[in-house]
């Protein structure tokens, strides 16, 4: 003990060195465990964000090309998988091709009456009439697209040609390019119609029938000698008709034929001319059908003297007004017309007809009349469209009043004035008009300095 005491004393200082070393290093190793420790936690966590990117990889595109191999299996098991593939191509674009060549082409009529022409322009002669909201068949055309050969007048077999402009289509400009062309008599395109499509029925006759000339703008073909029958066809003015018989007055003629058929009817004596003297005409044979009369030759030998449908009417006068609303209208706008017509005079006015043709620079858009007026509207030989109203009667002292809505042209220039007219009569008094004029602003403001 002496000895370990002697020993402690002399190297005190040392063990003290070396005691306090061991501490420090005892400490030290602990700190760096503690800190290994916590650092072995971390890494757990930033290693688990590494997993999520596996995942994307199998949920991706992998799913979408299996299918497509057994697409192509299936395909080989049709041996040629090349040629099945044109195949159908083929056939589908053969069947729309051929359905639109056989589907017939179809469009509507827009005009209150269209004129149905033997060929494609306003020189044919009228073979029929349609009426507003009529289906029609297009089977050909024109060159230029201009004029319709439709299918069919009312008879069911005759054809005629319209303007297009009155027809709204049902159909694609390259579907109307597909039609064949027609000139009015044979269609151009290797199609040929039969006689009974194009032409109208054929009428055969008595030699040596009287010759009547229409003498009003549009005349009523009636199924009886009376303002109260059925109107059965119209004549435009200048029409030829045969006079093959007349009611006991002589004031009606039976006529042959009612356009577009071959049916007889009854047109008013005041709006025909001819050039049959009064025995020739005094010696048609007096009828009240329509059927064509036995005697339908008058005899050069008969003396009687017709009765002129003025002899059996009071004479009166008729007045026409115009007014237009607004009174300054602009390009592109729509105005209104009222005329304003008036039997001034003491007897009934009979079969009163009122007739406007709209002047270029305007363009048709609806018509009306009041007391039960019939409005009608064609085409002229100049392209224009005539509005025409007819009244079986208008008492003495009687007012009624036509009603027009026309657009004005957008294209019209600063200054342009439109001019135009109406006109009245009735088979007892006089015809009677009035003048319209329709300006548009002026090119420049009025200087007032």
């Amino acid at each position: 003990m002496r000895f370990l005491s002697q020993y402690v004393t002399r190297h005190r200082r040392q063990l003290v060195i070396g005691f306090c070393a061991l501490a420090v290093g005892v400490a030290a190793t602990w700190w760096i465990g503690a800190e290994q420790a916590q650092a072995s936690e971390r890494p757990l966590a930033l290693f688990q964000t590494v997993p999520p990117t596996p995942p994307p990889a199998p949920t991706a595109p992998p799913p979408t090309p299996t299918p497509r191999p057994r697409d192509k299996k299936e395909d080989k098991n049709d041996t040629p998988p090349a040629s099945p593939t044109p195949a159908p191509s083929a056939v589908s674009e053969t069947a729309p091709a051929s359905g639109a060549a056989t589907s017939p082409l179809t469009g509507v009529i827009n005009a209150t009456t269209l004129n149905v022409r033997q060929g494609p322009g306003a020189a044919f002669p009228v073979v029929g009439r349609l009426p507003n909201g009529t289906v029609v068949t297009v089977v050909a055309r024109n060159v230029d697209n201009t004029w319709l050969n439709i299918c069919c007048l009312p008879d069911g077999q005759t054809q005629g040609w319209v303007s297009a402009q009155f027809v709204t289509p049902n159909y694609t400009v390259a579907e109307l390019e597909a039609l064949p062309l027609g000139d009015g008599a044979t269609l151009i395109a290797d199609i040929t119609p039969t006689a009974s499509d194009v032409v109208a029925p054929v009428v055969t006759l008595p030699a040596g029938a009287l010759r009547g000339v229409v003498a009003a703008v549009s005349l009523n073909v009636r199924a009886a000698p009376s303002t109260n029958a059925a109107v059965l066809g119209k004549l435009s003015n200048g029409a030829s008709v045969a006079l093959i018989g007349r009611n006991a007055a002589s004031d009606w003629w039976l006529a042959c034929c009612v356009p577009g058929g071959a049916e007889n009817g009854w047109v008013s004596a005041q709006f025909i001319t001819t050039d049959a003297d009064a025995a020739m005409l005094a010696a048609l044979p007096v009828t009240t059908g329509r059927d064509t009369p036995i005697a339908a030759i008058p005899a050069a030998s008969a003396t009687a003297t017709p009765v002129a449908a003025s002899d059996a009417l009071s004479p009166t006068v008729l007045a026409l007004t115009a007014a237009l609303e607004p009174e300054f209208p602009m390009q592109g706008e729509q105005l209104l017309l009222a005329f304003t017509l008036t039997n001034s005079g003491d007897a009934n006015a009979v079969n009163v007809e009122f007739s406007f043709e709209v002047p270029s620079g305007l363009g048709f858009v609806s018509a009306s009349a009041e007391d039960g007026g019939e409005v009608t509207a064609q085409e002229t030989d100049a392209g224009a469209t005539l509005i025409v109203v007819t009244w079986p009667e208008l008492a003495a002292g009687g007012v009624t009043t036509t009603r027009l809505s026309l657009a004005v042209d957008a294209t019209l220039a600063d200054g342009a004035v439109i001019d135009g007219a109406a006109a009245a009569l009735a088979d007892n008094a006089e015809a009677t008009s009035v003048a319209i004029s329709v300006g548009m602003p002026p090119a420049s403001p009025p200087d007032f300095q």
